[in-house]
């Protein structure tokens, strides 16, 4: 109890009435924002796509030129990314364990069947993890996934961003993907209208509430001499063609677009990431 003018606050009543309006709210339509998410280099566009404001390849070459740049790149792929990852369960205690148990055990999908198979929480934990194990063990069929993350910090520290492909199984869920040359993609002008994705978030009282959360994507093409294959951005619930980059109403595993997850050095004045060495480009020239 907590004393306020004249009155008195029950503390743990108005904590327990700002948790039931969290979750309630969490039961709602976001609407999207209101800034300017239009592209302010659709201008600039060729066909839909934004070229950047100094070509990938130039870094490229420059980078390798340096008698310094290989080996601080090679020293940072070695730091940052060659020591793989573990999974940690984020349910520490018994309570939490019975908690997410009691919510997830009579799930069941669109026919009404049940997707959970397991006999209890801890079963069901070890399905998950080996499920884990199992994508990023074998999550390309020729390199690693501590070989792609390489791959990617290489091309973020040459030229200042990298592109993933991810790859879904039949009932949409990640089971694979490889590196992109960061070199070799382009992004696409911003779509001018948001689309409404679902958004699963947990309260403190451990129940899942879905969100409708306006979002506005982008596409991205990769550009090999007159070839072009056009990627969805990762989250992008829309069907496109690898070939043409348009929509499709009947989408196969021969004719969908896969989707990407970029990633770049935010600099003001372009949508694209560029080196952090790029100020020194010079001295780098002349090193």
């Amino acid at each position: 109890m907590t004393k306020q003018g004249n009155g008195i606050i029950n503390v743990p009543e108005l904590r327990r009435a700002a948790t039931k309006v969290v979750a309630l709210a969490l039961d709602t339509k976001i609407g999207p924002s209101r800034g300017a998410f239009g592209d302010p280099f659709e201008s600039m566009s060729i066909s839909g796509i934004i070229p950047p404001p100094i070509n990938p390849q130039y870094y490229c070459q420059m980078a390798r030129m340096s008698n310094v740049l290989p080996q601080l790149f090679k020293a940072l792929e070695v730091g940052i990314e060659s020591y793989g990852h573990s999974y940690e369960c984020f349910l520490k205690t018994e309570e939490e364990k019975k908690l997410a148990w009691d919510l997830v055990k009579d799930e069941k999908d669109v026919e009404g069947k049940k997707t959970i198979t397991a006999e209890n929480i801890d079963e069901l934990l070890d399905q998950e993890k080996e499920r884990l194990e199992w994508v990023f063990d074998y999550f390309n069929p020729f390199e690693s996934f501590v070989d792609i993350r390489k791959k990617d910090r290489a091309d973020k520290e040459t030229i200042g961003w990298w592109t993933m492909e991810i790859q879904r199984d039949d009932v949409r869920r990640i089971s694979g993907g490889g590196h992109l040359p960061a070199y070799q993609m382009r992004l696409m002008k911003m779509d001018e209208d948001p689309i409404y994705v679902k958004i699963k978030k947990l309260n403190r009282k451990w129940q899942w509430s879905e969100v409708e959360q306006a979002v506005y994507f982008r596409r991205f093409v990769q550009v090999i001499g007159n070839t072009k294959r056009y990627f969805k951005q990762f989250g992008d619930p829309r069907d496109y063609s690898w070939k043409t980059g348009k929509p499709i109403s009947h989408p196969t595993p021969e004719n969908e677009a896969t989707e990407v997850i970029y990633c770049g050095n935010y600099v003001a004045g372009t949508p694209y990431g560029m080196p952090d060495w790029s100020g020194q480009m010079a001295n780098v020239g002349g090193s």
